[in-house]
C-alpha cells in the first residue's frame, strides 16, 4: 500500500494553498488574525486527516 502522505505532499501545502485559503477566509470574516487561525487550523486537520484520502 503506497504511504499516502506522502502522496498528498503535504509538506507543500503551504506554498501551494495558504494564500488563497488565507484570502478567501479574510474576505469572509474581515479578521485578519482570525483568518490565519482558521487557515493554520484548516491544514493541521487535512494532516490529521490524510489518512482518510
Amino acid at each position: 500500500m503506497p504511504d499516502i502522505k506522502h502522496n498528498l505532499q503535504p509538506e507543500k501545502w503551504v506554498d501551494l494553498h495558504a494564500d488563497y485559503l488565507f484570502h478567501y477566509t479574510h474576505s469572509r470574516i474581515s479578521d485578519r488574525e482570525m483568518a490565519k487561525d482558521l487557515v493554520q487550523e484548516t491544514f493541521l486537520s487535512a494532516l490529521k486527516a490524510a489518512s482518510n484520502f
